[in-house]
């Protein structure tokens, strides 16, 4: 299995990078999503402060979050 990286590269993290690229998205989606739309991402642990900052709760016991890596096709 392969090793779990980073959205923002280690030496560009802690510049609000990533806060940025998600207040955008979540920008584009407020402004073109239906009332009521439901948002879910998957967090890894030391994400998870960014996203509760923007409103976001854990699903959990309520929901399940669940993944599926397949293998590269020099991998098979």
């Amino acid at each position: 299995m392969r090793e779990a990286r980073p959205a923002t590269l280690p030496g560009h993290q802690g510049q609000g990078i990533g806060g940025a690229i998600l207040d955008a998205l979540l920008s584009h989606i407020a402004d073109d999503a239906p009332a009521g739309a439901y948002v879910a991402l998957t967090a890894d642990p030391p994400g998870r402060r960014l996203y509760e900052q923007r409103g976001f709760v854990d699903v959990a016991p309520e929901r399940t979050g669940m993944h599926l890596v397949l293998p590269g096709a020099g991998e098979r």
